[in-house]
């Protein structure tokens, strides 16, 4: 494949990352291949997996220690999916995240309604998941992606709570194994501190957590330190992307626009001081690893520059090429 490019990236060895239990997990989405990879984890039916075994093996080739991976109800009762899903881990020494999505239901599109179509049945795929990869103690559980159908308020706010509880007791899940999504689009991890929930927290970060007008490197910085800082909880950012075809200036075509590469500076930015103080990200999942020519993706040629970020981003090394 002419877009493996990446291999030559590489600055930290598979062996070197697997040895040391501590070291953040530099991790990697892989979505289904179905749909956009903006909205396909939300068709309903079995997801499609449609990563070769090659292209495999480039994942830890190139720095990447974990996956994190959607899965629906549906998918969760398929033998053959599920093999698959096993196959995926497999590639990074089972280490990474089982992600459970939402399902469009009738009349919805995009991402849903931001809520469980049934908390009963995502319970009963949870404990079933669990029999699965029991065994498999570096694969933990995100529990629900992005709950932005809850009310911001003190009662929304228990109610999605109250909800992710029973998935637990119910789905017979192990709670250091577990991971809860911040409320709205996985950005407001302080709720769910503040509600008393004490395992780990996944965070979510996109350029548009801003608007246009207030973007800059040290104010998405700013952001995310302001919405990390204060909690003792694990925090993982289980998703971050931005646009990846930067040209040398930081620049993305056609807006002409420097926001995505600020926004990958601030993050880089945030994660270090949050470091500094003590509280360090666990971990951090680039979207996305389906090499299908997005401009989010880490593998085409044209987003070579925006990789250097992700690497700079994961392996706490100095900036290069793209600051001013």
């Amino acid at each position: 494949m002419n877009r493996l490019w990446f291999v030559g990236l590489l600055t930290i060895s598979w062996a070197a990352c697997s040895a040391r239990g501590d070291d953040p997990h530099r991790g990697l989405n892989l979505p289904p291949t179905q749909g956009t990879t903006n909205a396909g984890a939300f068709q309903t039916g079995v997801y499609r997996f449609d990563y070769s075994p090659e292209f495999l093996k480039q994942i830890p080739a190139s720095g990447f220690t974990h996956i994190r991976v959607p899965v629906n109800v549906a998918t969760s009762k398929d033998s053959e999916a599920m093999q698959k899903i096993a196959s995926l881990f497999s590639a990074v020494g089972d280490r990474g995240i089982l992600c459970m999505f939402d399902t469009n239901e009738a009349g919805e599109t995009g991402h849903g309604n931001g809520k469980p179509n049934d908390v009963a049945s995502i319970a009963n795929a949870w404990r079933q998941l669990y029999r699965m990869f029991r065994g498999k103690p570096n694969i933990v559980f995100e529990l629900f992606n992005e709950p932005f159908g809850y009310a911001k308020t003190a009662a929304g706010r228990d109610e999605y709570i109250n909800d992710m509880k029973i998935i637990i007791r119910r789905g017979r899940l192990p709670s250091r194994r577990c991971i809860i999504d911040g409320m709205g689009y996985a950005d407001d991890i302080q709720s769910v501190a503040k509600a008393g929930w004490r395992g780990a927290l996944g965070y979510h970060f996109y350029p548009n957590w801003l608007g246009d007008d207030d973007a800059s490197a040290e104010a998405f910085s700013k952001l995310i330190v302001q919405q990390c800082s204060g909690i003792s909880n694990d925090i993982y950012i289980t998703e971050f992307g931005t646009r990846l075809d930067f040209d040398k200036g930081g620049r993305t075509p056609p807006e002409n626009s420097s926001q995505d590469h600020d926004a990958l500076v601030g993050l880089r930015e945030a994660i270090n001081f949050l470091k500094g103080e003590g509280r360090p990200i666990k971990g951090a999942y680039h979207w996305h690893g389906w090499d299908n020519g997005d401009t989010y993706s880490y593998w085409d040629q044209a987003n070579r520059l925006g990789a250097l970020k992700i690497r700079e981003i994961q392996d706490g090394s100095e900036p290069k090429l793209l600051d001013q």
